[in-house]
């Protein structure tokens, strides 16, 4: 029970740890020069077996238009492509997806590895999913008035060709 609640919290931290540890928040910038993704998410607050933590949801970002700030989103729990809208903001980049009356907002927080060129190849994200309409206007405004996660995981460049040249250390 204790390790669980070890685990939700430091999960429910993650958007802070960031920050915390001086890393700079994902930039339009970067997503635009990674390009396409693929994120592996696990259910926030789930305890995490011995081994790699096994996967809850994937998904795959494509599309990715900086100049009209849309992208496409593919996921393992629905059929097809979806449009997103991508904002920019000072807690990362967040790909916003209109669900009915809901939002699901997949937020890059910050790049963990970068190749020798300066290219992102793996951001920490993670996604909530809630009410919150506002996020259209002001995505960071809506990112810490809730700050709990559905979802915490990592995304990567689906092209790795630049993984070759990658360092072997986090990126500063």
């Amino acid at each position: 029970m204790k390790r669980m609640a070890a685990t939700l919290i430091g999960l429910c931290l993650l958007p802070w740890s960031v920050a915390a540890g001086g890393e700079e928040p994902a930039t339009l910038a970067d997503f635009s020069q990674t390009g396409d993704l693929i994120c592996d998410m696990r259910i926030s607050g789930a305890a995490l077996r011995s081994g790699w933590p096994r996967s809850d949801l994937m998904l795959i970002v494509d599309g990715v238009d900086a100049g009209s700030g849309q992208a496409r989103v593919v996921s393992s729990r629905s059929v097809g492509g979806r449009g997103v809208r991508v904002y920019s903001g000072e807690t990362g980049v967040h790909l916003v997806e209109d669900i009915n009356d809901s939002v699901m907002v997949t937020t890059l927080l910050g790049c963990e590895l970068r190749a020798r060129e300066g290219r992102c190849l793996r951001y920490a994200a993670v996604i909530a999913w809630h009410f919150d309409r506002s996020v259209h206007i002001d995505p960071d405004g809506a990112f810490r008035r809730l700050p709990g996660t559905s979802y915490a995981g990592t995304c990567e460049a689906w092209h790795m060709e630049s993984m070759r040249n990658a360092n072997n250390h986090p990126a500063p």
